[in-house]
């Protein structure tokens, strides 16, 4: 004799409808419904981003594939005979490539951005504290360097569009004038370093290997700005 479940006993599929086309609808639905609760999340600030779990007290050892890096403090300097204006930040560094790098390829690893942002950052230079008159072209393999760090300022332009294929260094600035910064330094109050991991890699243009960012910020650093006041 045959035996048959109750009527009444009723497996998870059976809350499914029996149509293909039915069950490849809800499918359907859900995927949506799940895809706008995570489009909520992350507009609300839900989904904790990589960035804000990145905070790390000034003085702490940040390490990549590149460098072991630990920042001490962070000031805004001005030329008293040329002018110009310089975020100058203070920090070990030591090297873990078996290669020189040079002060580009760090910059590309560390991003500095002012708070409030009125300022802009160019291009990184290096100078070593036991020799700080001297320009560092490259930073030698396994050497721990008390280093300064140094970002050249200039005024943001919120109308201005960044142009990707611009060049790094403008030949025409060695001639112009500095811009007064004055009112701008005296309102930012603090700088935050992005340090990001570290890959070497060829880049989109060329073949040739190099250092660069990868996908992560390893670090977030905020630390109150020296104006000399």
């Amino acid at each position: 004799m045959a035996h048959h479940a109750p009527a009444g006993d009723e497996g998870p599929g059976q809350f499914l409808p029996e149509s293909r086309l039915l069950r490849a609808v809800l499918a359907l639905v859900a995927s949506a419904v799940a895809g706008m609760v995570a489009l909520l999340l992350w507009v609300t600030g839900g989904l904790e981003s990589a960035d804000a779990a990145a905070d790390t007290a000034p003085g702490t050892p940040v390490t990549n594939d590149m460098f072991t890096l630990t920042v001490r403090d962070a000031a805004i300097t001005t030329d008293p005979e040329l002018g110009g204006s310089s975020l100058v930040v203070r920090a070990d560094l030591r090297s873990h490539d078996t290669r020189p790098f040079t002060g580009g390829d760090l910059g590309r690893i560390i991003e500095p951005k002012l708070d409030p942002h009125l300022l802009e950052p160019g291009p990184l230079s290096i100078a070593f504290e036991r020799h700080p008159d001297g320009v560092v072209y490259d930073v030698q393999p396994d050497m721990a360097e008390e280093v300064t760090l140094s970002w050249p300022l200039s005024k943001v332009d919120p109308e201005a569009e960044k142009d990707p294929d611009a060049p790094v260094f403008d030949p025409d600035q060695l001639f112009a004038e500095p811009e007064d910064l004055s009112a701008e330094i005296a309102r930012e109050e603090s700088v935050t370093l992005r340090v990001f991991d570290a890959e070497y890699a060829s880049g989109f243009t060329d073949q040739s290997e190099r250092w660069g960012p990868g996908g992560t910020t390893l670090a977030a650093i905020t630390l109150p700005l020296d104006k000399g006041e």
